[in-house]
């Protein structure tokens, strides 16, 4: 049972929220009309989820949230409100608003939604309670272990623990980071380089083992220590780790080689005693050391077994657990001070406990000693597989109980597992395989038969596998015979000369057939067919996939033909090439001539030297002979001035082969007297060298020209003194209008936005009441058997109905004129939309016995808005339905173009003028306000025209006339094409 708190101020919605929910199951609500005074019960912890309104007096829906997620509680919310705007959505969002539904339409498909939602919130929670106690559970034991942890990836340690840090003798800081090889010597006492060997102990414990060896250790300050390490892979988050616990055994070592020390030293006094003669010394002597090599026997075995990798375990003839080592702690989860007075039937799961009773009977009374596996349960109640290797305990000649070996078998059966998901993917790739392909065993039956295969030969799988004789061969030959297949199995030159265009690859053998049979087209085939072989290399059987290469042979066909088209267009391409060579010659004749005759000046340089110079050239520098100018430098004949502007252009021009813009220079002619010039200048290849074309043209009657417009301009210059103070004093005057127009707008649109937040507070206001009347009169006029309060009923409903649709249109209207631009535009079906808009006006049409026949394809897809589809349907059919006469019929039906989809909603009500028509889509606009429902407010077609012209439609009204019904179309355009005009003779 989920505990919701639910936040509301309207008290009837309270009610009606609270029997809806609680009717639906699995819901307590409990509701409270102010934020405020939710505060205190969402802290006490009782409540599973808060639902919450978001405009109620003193504190919103979403100041509740941060004022209990401050207070430290983490309850999942749910924002459930009329408000629709887009600041309040942004803002529940980034408060942490764990879902957002608005209220209004259909109450049961709105409260269905909203269960789930709760629902879905509540799992979530408890899911991310429960990782953080895994995570915190995990981080205590790793704090707090007695051994030192590493967590290693690729040699670095990641993370330790503070024993780790305490072992090396350095800061928990200091060692992370570090390559955990350098916290060794370069060798191991057995003579093994460290690095080495620990690659290859990681290489092993990347297999699923558990690892576990005796390791000469170093710490930071280079003193050495012995230890023993056990190391495993673990996966955290996705990231690949290998864990290292290490035990310091240094002072254990030590013991062990004092203990050896002290029996060196009994054995020599034993030798005393033996030499003395004195036998009941020497029996006494001789007892009391058998007892400590038993007692130390017996430490050892413990010690031993502590070192094992797997679990050992030992217990009483009736189960009772006397000993377990280290690791079967460790693979249980269990404490030593845990495992007092347990039973080895604790262990394993229910199902297994009569077979496990039965197996230790056998073994105590029979000596059976045979592995048997289990489903062993850990201290946290999770289930893994393992075999129990078991004998029994003898002590002094007595069976005492059993002892035996755990070993872990998780790993290994999810590597079965995996092989068996893997041979699953292997056989699902073949099935799938876009060529024909088939299997075959080494005596010739039929392994396999993909779908590809089924397709080709129009023979099923089942009808086939398992025959052999060449039954595969039948659908391609119409005889049994070997095919490409049989050669990957038994090589047969003879069947191979059969095939075209034969090659192979290794064991694979390629090759390619005609097939004229009957039943195949004339078709060409390509195949490839390769043995199949065991792990130990042994042929088992061969595969060969098919394909219809008889497109491919016939694109060939057309290439070769293209081929010898192209050669013939090459030869006609060659003999153009030379007569374009000739008139290339021509035209660089006719270019000489032109450049010899040009008026401008043009000169042709490599930065060095000028190398060609025309006639006008010569002109312009004053010379007679273009002795005087080639050859010559070219910045002899520029003003010094000028020098540092040409040798950028120069280097622009001669480098980056960019040609320069027009700009005016002044050269030095062969006489030393200035020229004004305007020069432009572009990269060219001259004589097989990069140089430089300048084109040059004289300016010197321009300057002049332009030194009497300064004057001319100085002139001006007054006149303009003169119009800038009558200037200034006109936009003196326009300053003074500008800000009272500012003035104005900002009042205007202080009160635009007050009428929008007036109509959105108003929706909000009207919705919530609304809500449980609409969910509930219709239940009343079913039920109700008294025919008058049936028709008072009724008349609340039409009235109760009215309100929401005049509501919904004006919020409607007031969204559509502040609307920039379509904010959720998507691809919908409206079949879905037109039936809800039907469903939502039952009532009126079984009041009017009216049939409604819905003829839209129900795949039909269109681009457009969900909210702004709805309006338009819900405002043509209920105009349809209010205005056609009882026993009517009403028809929606689509015509679907490429560029075009127009849906018509078709009546047979009371029709329209020709005048009427024409101004049906006014805002406010009756036809006949004696026959008009006075309730309505002229508004539905408004929004209709307003909504559809936004996304680039068009709407249109067609009627033959008074009382002979309509027909209300839209046209949405699907391309850029689409929907430009609309019936002129309407």
């Amino acid at each position: 049972m989920i505990s919701v708190l639910y936040v509301d101020d309207d008290e009837s919605f309270c009610g009606f929220f609270k029997i809806f929910m609680e009717k639906s199951g699995g819901f307590a609500v409990t509701t409270v009309r102010s934020g405020k005074s939710a505060v205190d019960l969402i802290l006490s912890g009782i409540f599973d989820i808060v639902v919450s309104d978001y405009q109620m007096p003193g504190m919103n829906g979403i100041d509740l949230l941060k004022a209990y997620r401050q207070a430290g509680s983490q309850v999942p919310f749910i924002l459930f409100t009329g408000k629709g705007r887009e600041e309040v959505i942004i803002e529940a969002i980034n408060s942490g608003v764990a879902f957002y539904l608005q209220k209004g339409g259909d109450p049961v498909s709105l409260f269905a939604e909203l269960a789930h939602k709760i629902r879905q919130a509540v799992r979530a929670e408890e899911a991310l309670r429960s990782l953080r106690e895994s995570e915190e559970q995990f981080r205590l034991l790793f704090e707090t272990a007695s051994d030192g942890i590493l967590l290693l990836s690729d040699w670095i340690i990641k993370d330790c623990n503070d024993q780790a840090a305490r072992m090396f003798q350095t800061s928990r800081e200091s060692l992370i980071g570090r390559d955990f090889a350098l916290l060794a010597p370069n060798v191991q006492p057995d003579g093994n380089r460290s690095r080495e060997k620990l690659e290859s102990i990681i290489h092993t414990a990347s297999g699923g083992e558990n690892v576990f060896i005796r390791w000469k250790c170093l710490r930071v300050d280079h003193t050495e220590f012995d230890a023993e390490i056990s190391i495993n892979q673990l996966v955290i988050r996705e990231d690949v780790l290998h864990q290292a616990i290490i035990r310091d055994i240094t002072e254990r070592l030590k013991a062990e080689i004092e203990l050896e020390q002290r029996n060196i030293d009994l054995s020599a006094a034993y030798e005393e005693l033996i030499a003395s003669g004195e036998e009941i010394k020497y029996r006494l002597e001789e007892l009391r050391l058998s007892k400590e090599q038993l007692q130390e026997s017996e430490e050892r075995y413990r010690d031993l077994a502590d070192l094992l990798p797997e679990g050992v375990f030992e217990c009483t003839s009736d189960g009772n657990i006397t000993y377990v080592n280290r690791q079967a702690r460790l693979l249980f989860g269990y404490e030593d001070s845990d495992l007092e007075n347990l039973f080895v039937y604790q262990f394993l799961s229910l199902q297994d406990r009569a077979r496990a009773m039965e197996t230790m009977h056998d073994v105590i009374t029979k000596g059976i000693s045979e592995p048997h596996e289990y489903s062993a349960i850990r201290s946290d109640g999770k289930e893994f597989s393992v075999i129990i290797h078991s004998s029994q305990a003898v002590r002094n000649g007595v069976i005492v109980g059993i002892r035996g070996v755990i070993v872990n078998i998780s790993e290994r059966k999810r590597a079965e597992n995996e092989i068996k998901e893997s041979k699953q993917q292997l056989a699902d790739v073949i099935e799938f395989y876009p060529d024909a392909t088939m299997v075959i065993n080494t005596s010739g039956e039929v392994l396999f038969w993909n779908r590809a295969m089924v397709h080709m030969t129009h023979i099923n799988a089942e009808d086939i596998i398992g025959k052999g004789n060449y039954e595969y061969s039948i659908p391609f030959y119409g005889q049994r015979r070997p095919i490409l297949v049989d050669l990957a199995l038994h090589p047969d030159s003879l069947i191979e000369y059969e095939y075209i265009n034969v090659s192979h690859d290794g064991d694979a053998i390629i090759g390619e057939k005609y097939m004229p049979e009957p039943g195949w087209e004339k078709r060409w085939l390509w195949g490839v067919a390769a043995p199949l072989r065991n792990a130990h290399g042994t042929i088992v059987g061969a595969i060969e996939c098919i394909r219809d290469i008889t497109r491919r042979k016939e694109d060939e066909e057309k290439l070769l033909k293209s081929q010898e088209e192209l050669e013939s267009l090459v030869a006609e391409r060659t003999s153009e090439l030379v007569q374009v060579n000739l008139a290339l010659r021509e035209s660089e004749e006719r270019y000489r001539t032109l450049v010899e005759l040009s008026p401008d000046a043009i000169y042709v340089h490599d930065g060095e030297q000028l190398l060609f110079v025309n006639p006008a050239g010569l002109q312009l520098l004053g010379a007679q002979h273009e002795d005087q100018v080639l050859h010559r430098h070219p910045f002899d004949f520029i003003h010094p001035d000028y020098i540092p502007l040409v040798k950028q252009r120069t280097e622009r021009t001669l480098i980056k082969m960019l040609p320069s813009p027009s700009e005016e220079e002044v050269f030095l002619n062969v006489h030393g007297k200035k020229v004004d010039v305007e020069v432009s200048s572009m990269p060219i290849s001259f004589q097989g060298k990069r140089a430089i074309l300048i084109v040059a043209w004289d300016i010197g009657a321009r300057k002049k020209a332009e030194a009497q417009l300064r004057e001319y301009a100085s002139v001006l210059e007054d006149k303009n003194r003169e119009l800038d103070f009558l200037t200034n004093r006109l936009l003196t005057m326009n300053r003074d209008l500008d800000e009272r127009v500012k003035e104005r707008t900002i009042e205007v649109s202080k009160l635009l936005r007050q009428k929008d937040d007036f109509i959105n507070q108003l929706g909000h206001d009207l919705k919530t009441p609304l809500t449980p009347l609409i969910a509930l009169l219709p239940h009343l006029v079913r039920e109700e058997t008294d025919s008058e309060k049936r028709e008072l009923y009724s008349v609340f409903l039409r009235s109760v109905y009215s309100i929401r649709e005049q509501t919904d249109k004006i919020l409607t209207l007031a969204r559509l004129s502040r609307q920039e631009g379509i904010t959720d535009f998507e691809m919908i079906h409206p079949t879905a939309l037109i039936k809800q808009s039907v469903d939502k006006n039952w009532f009126f049409i079984e009041k009017k016995n009216l049939t409604v026949n819905v003829q839209v394809p129900d795949d039909l897809v269109i681009p457009f808005s969900t909210r702004d589809a709805s309006s338009v349907f819900d405002n043509l059919i209920s105009n349809a339905i209010k205005y056609t006469p009882n026993n009517g019929f009403v028809r929606v039906y689509a015509d679907i173009n490429p560029d075009t989809v127009t849906i018509t909603v078709e009546d047979t009500g009371i029709g329209l003028s020709k005048e009427e028509a024409g101004q049906v889509f006014d805002e406010f606009y009756m036809v006949d306000r004696s026959r008009h429902d006075r309730q309505s407010s002229g508004l539905g077609l408004a929004i209709v025209k307003r909504i559809i012209n936004m996304y680039g439609g068009n709407v249109w009204v067609e009627s033959e006339g008074k009382n002979m019904g309509s027909r209300f179309t839209i046209c949405i355009p699907l391309s850029n094409t689409g929907c430009f005009t609309v019936p002129s003779e309407n």
